[in-house]
């Protein structure tokens, strides 16, 4: 869904990027080469090619493919399955020992492709959440990642950062140590880190920077969970085509929440993932602080309801589904035509409301 709302045609490159869904390290660092194909970033079952990756292949009529990660992360068989059917397409798996080495072989291809970056991601290759905030920036600068263990840098890594003037280090001390910037320094590379208190408060940081070093002023932001990362791996597609910020969210107290002072023109807020990735009410607060007229339903006890004897009620029993789910846009012919939620069963009425631009359902 993510890549659908990127391309709502297929990129002009007609390439795509295929990595695991349950790991994060090789999606993330191919951030840089899906920038570059100006591509969607799509996850697969490790085992087999998911459905709804080989649809998304077939409508992006994609004949340039990148698979990244070794057999572990994306095993011959998808590999197989892309192959049987893409036959004319062309194949390329990127890959190395390590995530270490995957992350080098990915600027490798980009050096191959033509791509002269001038600014590298430093982030620690064993957590998800800073590296998933600058995605947006790899994606729009194909600027590459390379990845750091507690001990640094590893050679391979230094030598090729010769031919960077700047790195960018994102996170603490405790994500990327300070001997990195010692490394750095020692080699001609200038740094500045990013960094705050949370994971939340360095996505904020990570968005400021981005808006201010790139001078964007985006109508639209995106807003995943910083609990997890496959909603946000996609996301750097979706946040770089559309030249803004990936924002971390963890409930509706998180920082980033306010971030509408630092976005004044947004006039679209893309949440991913369900009410299990981003609860009713950070979604609610997110939407309030934009200014947006959509909300979402947040479950309310309600001991012994008395329904109305005229108008059908869901209750746990017997609920009350229609086929439109709240902030769904609507046909003009169904304006002011009422249903009930698919996911709840809670009455909704197609309209116009304020901020909408055209009819959505909203809740009644």
């Amino acid at each position: 869904m993510v890549s659908r709302a990127a391309f709502l045609s297929a990129p002009p490159s007609k390439a795509a990027v295929v990595a695991s869904g349950t790991d994060f390290p090789d999606a993330l660092a191919a951030s840089s080469l899906a920038g570059h194909l100006n591509a969607p970033i799509l996850l697969t079952d490790p085992k087999s090619l998911s459905n709804e990756t080989a649809n998304e292949l077939n409508r992006l009529d994609a004949n340039a493919i990148f698979v990244i990660g070794g057999n572990k992360a994306v095993s011959h068989n998808v590999e197989n399955e892309i192959r049987a059917t893409h036959p004319s397409a062309t194949i390329t798996r990127l890959a190395g020992s390590t995530r270490f080495d995957t992350a080098h072989s990915i600027y490798n291809e980009l050096a191959t492709l033509g791509a002269k970056p001038q600014t590298a991601i430093i982030s620690t290759g064993f957590n998800f959440a800073d590296a998933l905030s600058i995605s947006p920036y790899s994606y729009m600068q194909s600027a590459p990642f390379f990845l750091s263990s507690q001990s640094g840098l590893d050679e391979a890594s230094l030598n090729t950062l010769r031919n960077f003037q700047t790195a960018i280090i994102v996170g603490g001390e405790q994500a990327v140590p300070t001997s990195v910037e010692q490394q750095l320094k020692s080699i001609g590379v200038s740094t500045v880190r990013i960094q705050g208190t949370t994971r939340y408060e360095t996505s904020l940081e990570i968005g400021k920077f981005t808006l201010n070093n790139l001078s964007l002023d985006p109508s639209s932001v995106v807003y995943a969970t910083g609990a997890n990362f496959p909603d946000a791996l996609s996301g750097s597609a979706l946040a770089g085509i559309n030249k803004t910020v990936l924002l971390l969210a963890q409930n509706d107290s998180s920082p980033t929440i306010s971030a509408s002072s630092m976005l004044p023109n947004v006039e679209s807020v893309y949440v991913l993932g369900g009410q299990n990735a981003i609860g009713p009410a950070t979604f609610n607060a997110i939407s309030s602080s934009f200014g947006l007229s959509d909300r979402e339903y947040v479950p309310q006890p309600t001991p012994n309801p008395q329904p109305e004897p005229d108008k059908p009620q869901p209750n746990p029993n017997n609920p009350v589904y229609g086929t439109h789910k709240a902030g769904q846009f609507c046909k003009k012919a169904d304006l002011n035509k009422t249903d009930h939620d698919t996911r709840n069963g809670k009455l909704i009425v197609c309209k116009v409301a304020n901020g909408d631009k055209q009819p959505r359902w909203h809740y009644v």
